[in-house]
């Protein structure tokens, strides 16, 4: 999710900043329609679930350090994707609510409303899902000191 996010920021935003109104509100609308959809559900909503699990599942086992990593992950993911319910997603809502770029007679405006906070918005969920996989592989640094722990007392 932090490369999808990215992408945004560093490319999909960064053009539409150069576009007409009318094409960015256009092309918001579309986009945010059709993202809404089972490849992007299953890792949005997958990642959170997974993490989630994965904390859970190295507390029990006893791993705390990588648990104390999983821990930092999922909640920087959860910030995340509070950040997108509480934000993105409302603000996405009023974007569609606009209406038919055809219909609306000050397109300028509308977008005034939406371009800079919505960016500023996914560049802070960017953010936390980063520290949140830069966490995961803090996690995996871990399990792989763990499995070489575990590998030596078997010798």
């Amino acid at each position: 999710m932090a490369g999808f996010f990215y992408a945004y920021s560093v490319s999909v935003m960064v053009g539409l900043r150069e576009t007409s109104d009318v094409t960015f509100i256009e092309t918001m609308q579309w986009i945010n329609a059709t993202v809404r959809n089972v490849w992007f559900g299953s890792a949005f909503f997958g990642a959170l679930v997974v993490s989630g699990v994965t904390t859970v599942v190295a507390w029990v086992s006893g791993a705390r350090k990588t648990g104390m990593w999983m821990v930092m992950a999922f909640v920087f993911y959860a910030a995340a994707f509070g950040i997108t319910f509480g934000f993105s997603v409302p603000l996405n809502n009023e974007l569609r609510d606009a209406g038919e770029i055809a219909a609306m007679t000050n397109p300028a405006a509308i977008r005034a409303e939406y371009e800079d906070p919505w960016v500023r918005w996914n560049n802070l969920r960017t953010i936390a899902n980063t520290v949140a996989l830069l966490a995961m592989g803090g996690a995996m640094r871990e399990l792989g000191r763990l499995d070489r722990s575990w590998r030596a007392e078997e010798t």
